[in-house]
This record gives C-alpha cells, sequence and structure tokens, in this order.
C-alpha cells in the first residue's frame, strides 16, 4: 500500500546514518543502490548485469570487491563481468588522469589509516589496533588489515562450502549476498559510520525472513542492533570519552565495539 510505502521511505531517510551521508555528500547512498541493482540482477538471472553494477561500485570504493569472491563461488558470468568492468575502468582512469592517481590514491588510504582516530572505526581491523593502542600494544595496521581480510574470506568460503553448488534458492541467495554486504563493512581496514546505509539490504532480508519463520527474540535483537548502528557520531564519542574516562579503558572499548557486533 502507498501508506506504508511512506511509511517505510520515511524511516529509511530518517535514519541518523542515511541522513548524515546525505548531508555530508557522500558516496554511500549510490553504492547501496549498485550493490542493491547487482542483487536484483543475480536473482533475475542476469549475472553480467550483477558484475558490472558491482564492478562500478568497487571502482568507487574498494571493499563492494568483496563481492566478486561471492561470485567466484556463485556465479562465473558475474564474476568474469565485475572484474572486466573494473579492468576497464582503471584503464579509463589511468588514460585520461595523471599517471600517478593510483599511487596517490595509495598515499591516501596509508595516511588515513595511520592519521585518523580508530574509535568510530566499524572493521574489525579499527576495533583490533583501537585495542591494541590503548593497552600499548602498537599494533600495525599494514600487519593486521590484510590478515583480517583473508580470516574473513576464509569464514565466508567456510559458509558457503556446505551450499557449494550453483543453483541455491532464491531465499539462500539473498542471505548469503546479504552476509557478504555486511562482512564488506568488517572487512575493510577503514569503516565509518557514513557507510551503514548499505546495512539496508541485508536489514530488509533480515526482516523478511524474520515475518516468514518468527524467532524468538529477534525483534528485541534487530531493535538493539539498529540502536548501536544508530548513534550520531558526536554522541557516541561523547559516551566514548564518558565511559573511558569514568569506568576506565575497557569501559570504552566495549561501547566501540558495540556497533561492530551489531553488524
Amino acid at each position: 500500500p502507498f501508506g506504508a510505502l511512506c511509511a517505510v521511505m520515511g524511516l529509511v531517510f530518517g535514519w541518523y546514518p542515511v541522513g548524515t551521508t546525505l548531508r555530508s555528500g557522500q558516496p554511500s547512498i549510490v553504492l547501496f543502490a549498485l550493490i542493491t541493482a547487482g542483487w536484483l540482477m543475480l536473482r533475475r538471472n542476469r549475472p553480467w548485469m550483477a558484475g558490472g553494477a558491482i564492478g562500478l561500485a568497487a571502482c568507487l570504493h574498494a571493499f563492494p570487491a568483496l563481492l566478486i569472491l561471492y561470485f567466484a563461488v556463485r556465479s562465473r558470468r558475474a564474476f568474469v563481468s565485475a572484474i572486466g568492468t573494473i579492468t576497464l575502468l582503471s584503464l579509463a582512469a589511468a588514460t585520461l588522469t595523471i599517471q600517478s592517481t593510483f599511487q596517490q590514491w595509495l598515499n591516501t588510504m596509508d595516511m588515513i589509516a595511520r592519521r585518523f582516530p580508530t574509535v568510530g572505526n566499524l572493521s574489525v581491523t579499527g576495533l583490533i589496533t583501537s585495542f591494541s593502542g590503548g593497552i600499548g600494544w602498537g599494533a600495525h595496521v599494514k600487519i593486521i588489515a590484510p590478515a583480517m581480510i583473508l580470516i574473513i574470506a576464509g569464514a565466508l568460503a567456510l559458509f558457503l562450502w556446505p551450499w557449494n553448488r550453483r543453483n541455491v534458492r532464491p531465499e539462500r541467495l539473498d542471505i548469503e549476498y546479504s552476509v557478504f554486504v555486511a562482512a564488506m563493512l568488517l572487512a575493510s581496514p577503514i569503516s565509518w559510520g557514513r557507510y551503514l546505509p548499505i546495512m539496508l539490504l541485508p536489514l530488509a532480508v533480515l526482516i523478511g525472513n524474520w515475518r516468514r519463520k518468527r524467532p524468538r527474540l529477534a525483534a528485541t535483537a534487530l531493535l538493539a542492533a539498529l540502536v548501536f548502528m544508530s548513534f550520531p557520531e558526536s554522541t557516541f564519542l561523547w559516551m566514548y570519552d564518558w565511559l573511558a574516562r569514568n569506568l576506565g579503558f575497557a569501559a570504552g572499548r566495549l561501547l566501540n565495539a558495540m556497533p561492530s557486533f551489531s553488524i
């Protein structure tokens, strides 16, 4: 019904991560649209278009490239299309821009990883470096980040292993795709709250499955996860500072980890 659609859209655009992304002009909404298009095309058996959408998303931001691993297992045509799209767009960028474009991108990523505060970084790498820095270990992001990507990729491969046939039910495809989308935020070395709009697709799949199966405590768990993913960044940092100052290092780091656990 039209009224229900308006209510849902109001909730979506009223969600803090969506609003702050729109205000700051970040590309997360575009990434969400491309990732959703990849899922929809794969569901409709249009793998070439699915791969093209994810290839374009991976050229705009690196972390959607994790879905290429999913395509390698589930759809060879989508995999080839994604790799081809990334190759063509990268060659076009290298041809039309200055020669040091990609080197500048790598230097920028290295600068952000070294200098930006780790509090508020949703990734597993961010949690580890934040925790280790707080207790004086001085963890090096160049070692931890590749290790975490390999560990998460291995966990995803094990997740797919019992269902290694290529033709899976649409409901299973929805779950697998959503798990990979959520894993992108945890695997990326840098993952800020403004990336959270891409979680709208996994949330929709989760709610759809809950409506069919109605597992106990599902609504409570979902609401709690949404709350932890919805804090304004300023409020979150204030709470983090207050807890760390009054209750100690562990309390602040526990709060820092809650949005990632919610994902």
